[in-house]
């Protein structure tokens, strides 16, 4: 820490589960798994990544993406996850790994078009047994 340009240089901090209180961020990321499924199954892991880029140019059938796990139950967590669609065969996306909730109650149709581009915004409050989703589509 130097006090004369109030500048704090640190690479990593791990406060294992504790409570930061009212911080305030600036200039902030998270940090993305791009993954290239090559069957038919992708699954995407919180404790790993809250950030998913997912290219389905390999895959060799329409995709089940699996949420698995989340955060503590009673807080909450979300995970982004960005598609880009084949860019010769349409697929689609069937969502696993807890209870999905979309606006209008039904999960949105995956874009079609070659390498249209989705992104999907899952959020829960309950360690991932019920993940409440919206998507931005058609983004290519």
């Amino acid at each position: 820490y130097n006090p004369s340009t109030q500048t704090l240089s640190v690479d990593n901090i791990d406060m294992t589960d504790g409570t930061l209180t009212t911080p305030e961020l600036d200039d902030y990321s998270i940090s993305s798994t791009s993954v290239t499924p090559t069957g038919t199954t992708q699954t995407c892991t919180y404790s790993t990544s809250q950030s998913y880029e997912i290219d389905l140019g390999s895959t060799t059938g329409n995709i089940t993406i699996t949420l698995s796990g989340g955060p503590p139950a009673g807080t909450y967590g979300e995970m982004i996850i960005k598609v880009t669609q084949h860019n010769t065969i349409n697929r689609t996306i069937t969502w696993a790994g807890g209870t999905f909730e979309w606006p209008g109650g039904t999960a949105p149709t995956m874009s079609t078009g070659a390498d249209a581009i989705d992104i999907y915004h899952f959020s829960t409050w309950n360690g991932g047994t019920n993940w409440f989703g919206s998507a931005i589509q058609a983004m290519a």
